[in-house]
């Protein structure tokens, strides 16, 4: 987990610094908010994922990154909870994508109604 933070929380700081910097220029792009929706969604996506008894808590990220696919025998019955947990880390960056770029057009149409 420690692993993950070290590495999300630095991205997302360089993205929303890139982000106000870019609106500050009057250079917007949808791109820039949709990756840093990515991440965000992500990451959420990778918080809520479900529980797992058999590890007494969530999945590491390097098992769910893989989908299960690095689980040796007795701990591949939780091949199917990586699965799942995968597809909801991808739901969340998905979404967060999507929401990333609607901010970003009503930031650039509320910045052309200004003038």
């Amino acid at each position: 987990m420690e692993v993950l933070i070290v590495l999300i929380v630095p991205m997302v700081a360089g993205l929303t610094f890139l982000a106000g910097y870019l609106y500050e220029k009057r250079q917007i792009n949808f791109i820039v908010f949709a990756l840093l929706g990515l991440f965000i969604g992500g990451f959420i996506g990778f918080l809520l994922r479900p529980y797992d008894p058999l590890f007494r808590g969530q999945l590491p990220f390097e098992v769910v990154i893989t989908r299960g696919s690095n689980l040796e025998f007795p701990l591949n019955v939780a091949v199917p909870l990586a699965q799942t947990s995968f597809n909801y880390m991808l739901a969340g960056a998905i979404l967060g994508a999507i929401c990333g770029i609607i901010v970003g057009y009503l930031i650039l149409k509320q910045k052309i109604l200004k003038g």
